[in-house]
């Protein structure tokens, strides 16, 4: 090993070093796996990026060989660097499982990020990034990667999927219920009938206490709802907010006509609607209010 070892860092040029490693390589490999190991490290700290990357290659079969998992880890990392897309996918998709299990869930985090802007429509792999994500506290980086691909105009389905990701991310791991309210009002603009992601907003407006934006969404969610008594109640709380909270009178009359329209005979929406138009002193509404309470 010292004869050989001497001779390759002596060697006139890389290619020669090379051929010379790649030879005691395939000579020693079924033999002494750990001995070709040895040799291609000591010569891939002493090599240009080219010829590295071969060498690497070299080395991760005689790393699979010997069960030797970091070092495989570290060459595969070291072609990288060459790779092409799919190349570096495939590298990244190994890669990742690897650091993990070693234990260095950053740097398999960070991996995963890496292989997110590759595939960022795998599902599996979005599962992997946040649970990493989750273990290592890197919810800001996250974030940051979302939003990056949202920038490069993603397919409107993955945008769906990444901003709810990013509206639980805010909500539940960045303190950011302002954030988190926006990434939803995204997903409602991709999907207007979710009635699902229309609660979760009233729930963060009343939390943020934003009550214009809260009656914005009580009048998506009365278009949404087709139960009666569930549509009812929805008004009736619209038009309590927009009376006592708002000081929108206007509006509340408005929500209260349309109980009405629905349930005529409602004498609590009927009575509301007289008192209101009384004190705005809308005399000309009140007398055909006042007819239609007569009827």
């Amino acid at each position: 090993w010292q004869v050989f070892r001497d001779r390759v860092l002596l060697a006139a040029g890389l290619a020669t070093a090379l051929i010379g490693i790649m030879l005691w390589a395939s000579h020693v490999r079924g033999r002494r796996a750990d001995l070709s190991a040895q040799a291609l490290t000591v010569v891939l700290d002493n090599i240009e990026e080219a010829v590295r990357v071969e060498v690497s290659r070299l080395l991760e079969g005689v790393y699979r060989a010997v069960g030797e998992t970091r070092r495989l880890a570290d060459v595969l990392e070291a072609q990288l660097a060459a790779a092409d897309v799919q190349g570096r996918g495939n590298l990244l998709a190994e890669l990742v499982p690897l650091r993990e299990a070693m234990g260095q869930k950053p740097q398999a985090f960070m991996l995963a990020l890496r292989l997110f802007r590759d595939r960022p429509g795998d599902e599996a792999l979005r599962g992997d990034l946040e649970r990493l994500g989750a273990d290592t506290g890197s919810f800001e980086e996250l974030a940051g990667a979302y939003h990056d691909e949202l920038e490069r105009n993603a397919h409107p389905e993955l945008a769906v999927g990444l901003w709810r990701s990013l509206a639980q991310l805010y909500a539940e791991r960045l303190g950011s219920p302002e954030q988190a309210a926006k990434a939803l009002e995204e997903v409602l603009r991709l999907e207007p009938q979710d009635a699902r992601v229309v609660e979760q907003l009233g729930r963060l407006y009343r939390r943020l206490n934003a009550l214009p934006d809260l009656a914005r969404i009580y009048r998506k969610q009365v278009a949404l709802e087709t139960r009666p008594s569930a549509r009812r109640n929805l008004l009736y709380e619209l038009a309590t907010l927009c009376e006592e909270r708002l000081g929108d009178g206007a509006a509340a009359v408005e929500a209260y006509r349309q109980i009405l329209t629905q349930e005529p005979s409602d004498s609590t929406a009927m009575a509301a609607v007289h008192r209101l138009l009384v004190a705005a002193e809308r005399w000309d509404d009140l007398a055909q209010h006042m007819e239609r309470e007569a009827q």
